[in-house]
């Protein structure tokens, strides 16, 4: 690997819903998030970005909030 390395924790706005039915997650960028990855995050970074992706749920109800971690690569499209 050439260049630098290291992490940066980013805070990605959007709207996350959740499909009981389908158990899925859904996460739905906001545009100025849309912009900055789209835009100036490549701009600076050689592709692919390996990401680190944490996604805290709330508590609903009688049920407890949980955490989903994943890594993932990102790449432009």
């Amino acid at each position: 690997m050439v260049g630098a390395s290291g992490f940066q924790p980013i805070a990605l706005d959007g709207t996350v819903s959740l499909d009981a039915d389908e158990a899925v997650v859904r996460w739905l960028p906001t545009e100025f998030t849309r912009a900055v990855v789209g835009q100036q995050l490549f701009a600076v970074l050689a592709e692919p970005v390996r990401c680190h992706l944490v996604l805290w749920l709330p508590s609903v109800g009688e049920m407890p909030g949980t955490g989903l971690r994943t890594r993932f690569w990102l790449c432009a499209g």
